[in-house]
């Protein structure tokens, strides 16, 4: 989930450009963003792990899910030429979602436990997969939308549409999913 968002986030926003399909997508703000979320979100992970902050999961799973679909209807505005918050100020956009989705990420814990000894270490070691594991997705997505880039394709409008719709649509049914866990 949040490797879309940090995606989302980037697309126009920083330099060092890298055409990915038809459009110029930033490795910069990818990196960047990705650190600042997967740190900003260690704080609250640290912090509700550590029984200092306790939020219910499915309300947290539910804001998670409503913040993707926000990302893909931010790509959507930004296609049609009207950018939004995300373009304007990625870095609140991306502080807001480090501190949610850390909660998340606690939650996730939760269920499968920490060693009692080894704290710290296990959330640090936690953070660093997290990191890596985005760093992993965006370099995947950068590496397909660079190989479809360079296909002889045949574009239509529609198609930059298609994936911010999908993934929006998907992360709406999760928000209603998640809604109807604590209703």
């Amino acid at each position: 989930m949040t490797a879309f968002q940090i995606s989302g986030l980037s697309l126009n926003f920083g330099s060092s450009r890298v055409p990915v399909i038809g459009r110029s997508m930033s490795m910069t703000p990818f990196l960047s963003l990705s650190s600042a979320t997967a740190s900003l979100s260690g704080i609250t992970l640290v912090a509700a792990t550590l029984g200092w902050v306790h939020v219910p999961g499915p309300p947290v799973e539910a804001m998670i899910a409503l913040s993707i679909v926000f990302v893909a209807a931010e790509i959507v505005h930004g296609l049609q030429g009207r950018p939004g918050l995300t373009a304007r100020a990625p870095w609140v956009v991306a502080f807001v979602f480090g501190l949610l989705h850390g909660f998340g990420f606690a939650g996730a814990l939760a269920e499968v436990g920490l060693p009692e000894k080894a704290i710290p270490v296990a959330l640090l070691m936690f953070n660093v997969g997290v990191e890596l594991g985005q760093l992993i997705f965006v370099a995947a997505a950068l590496a397909i939308g660079i190989l479809l880039a360079r296909l002889p394709l045949l574009r239509r409008r529609w198609m930059d549409y298609a994936v911010p719709y999908a993934i929006g649509s998907i992360a709406m049914f999760w928000v209603i999913e998640r809604v109807g866990a604590f209703a």
